[in-house]
């Protein structure tokens, strides 16, 4: 869990791993919103001038 999911989620403490194990010891309603943490990727632009040849 990172710092920004925590503030979003304070049910969650930040460096919590939500694996399997974790969101099964969870009631319900966290479970849904752990897995929807899960299922989210994020990504950063590096770089914008990136030439492939």
């Amino acid at each position: 869990m990172t710092r920004r999911l925590h503030r979003l989620y304070p049910q969650f403490a930040e460096g919590d791993v939500l694996d399997e194990e974790y969101i099964g010891r969870l009631d319900e309603a966290n479970q849904e919103i752990a897995d929807q943490i899960n299922r989210r990727t994020e990504f950063q632009v590096l770089s914008i001038d990136y030439k492939m040849y």
